[in-house]
């Protein structure tokens, strides 16, 4: 059984990828939109829906919160940075306005 890996991120990404751009770079990502639960200010649970693209760890340089990022045409905020499991892939967190 072959493992997932590095070649196989770069052929997914190049398939089912919209363009991501940051700065002078522009790479392909995979857009999501995830239903995440968390406490409003009264300690209620409610259900959030957040937006991000995944792009291969290292392809992006230097990404920062609160910094304009380009998405299949459309421009947002970088609201959060994270790595996804075995850290191949980097999570942004997009927000608008």
């Amino acid at each position: 059984m072959a493992v997932f890996g590095a070649a196989d991120l770069d052929a997914l990404l190049a398939q089912l990828g919209v363009s991501v751009t940051y700065g002078a770079t522009t790479v392909n990502g995979l857009v999501d939109r995830e239903d995440l639960f968390q406490a409003d200010p009264s300690g209620l649970q409610v259900s959030v829906r957040r937006q991000v693209v995944r792009v291969k760890t290292g392809a992006l340089a230097a990404l920062a919160v609160n910094s304009t990022i380009v998405v299949d045409g459309a421009t947002y905020h970088i609201r959060d940075v994270s790595l996804e499991g075995d850290g191949a892939i980097t999570v942004i967190t997009l927000a608008t306005g």
